[in-house]
């Protein structure tokens, strides 16, 4: 099992090596990052993290609708940097969890 503390840190290094080509990151934070979207910003923080990585967690999956349908906005950033993690598989309509 990969812990979240290990997830976060590999995600941190992305941003900060500014990998991520989907989304146009512009302040970056400790815990979060803010994003520049067509009807303006988006404040995404660790906690966003943590309720995607707890369901792929115990699911060993994520269905692409929850995410892009679910309740926070912020899904859909988690999203676009969590798919470039070596250990997380982008399918048509699931994200996996790969040991």
């Amino acid at each position: 099992m990969i812990s979240f503390k290990t997830m976060w840190e590999d995600v941190s290094g992305l941003i900060t090596r500014e990998e991520i080509d989907d989304i146009e990151i512009i302040e970056k934070y400790k815990d979060g990052f803010v994003v520049r979207h067509s009807e303006g910003n988006c404040f995404v923080n660790k906690n966003d993290f943590i309720d995607v990585w707890c369901n792929i967690l115990y699911f060993k999956e994520m269905p692409k609708n929850q995410i892009f349908n679910g309740p926070r906005e912020s899904f859909k950033y988690v999203y676009a940097v969590m798919k470039n993690l070596p250990y997380i598989k982008d399918n048509a309509e699931v994200i996996r969890l790969v040991e």
